[in-house]
C-alpha cells in the first residue's frame, strides 16, 4: 500500500521561498493571462476590460477562473522545483568554497 504523506505548514526557513514563489507565480500568471486574453479576446478588447464593470458577469468569472488556475499551476511547479534548485545552488556554492581551501 502506498504511504501517505502529510502536508506540513512551511517552516520559518521555507517561508521566504514560499513568499517568493507566490510573488513570481502571480506575475507569471498575469503575463500568461494577458497573452492568452490578447489571442482570445472578443471584439479586440484589452485584458483590463475583462475585469471592468463593462464586461459581462460570465466573462469576468471565466477570466478570473482561468487566471486563478494558471496561478495555481505555476505556483505548484515553483513550489516543487524551488527547494531542489536552491539545494543544488547551495551544494555548488559549498563546493566552490571548499575547492579553494588548502590544508
Amino acid at each position: 500500500m502506498a504511504e501517505k504523506t502529510i502536508s506540513t505548514p512551511p517552516t520559518s526557513q521555507n517561508r521566504p521561498i514560499h513568499l517568493a514563489t507566490a510573488l513570481i507565480s502571480g506575475v507569471l500568471a498575469g503575463q500568461v493571462f494577458e497573452q492568452l486574453w490578447k489571442q482570445t479576446a472578443p471584439r479586440g478588447r484589452d485584458e483590463t476590460e475583462a475585469f471592468s464593470r463593462g464586461g459581462g458577469f460570465k466573462e469576468i468569472v471565466i477570466g478570473a477562473a482561468v487566471q486563478g488556475a494558471m496561478f495555481a499551476v505555476i505556483k505548484t511547479v515553483l513550489d516543487r522545483t524551488a527547494p531542489a534548485a536552491l539545494r543544488g545552488l547551495d551544494r555548488s556554492a559549498a563546493r566552490g568554497l571548499t575547492a579553494g581551501t588548502t590544508r
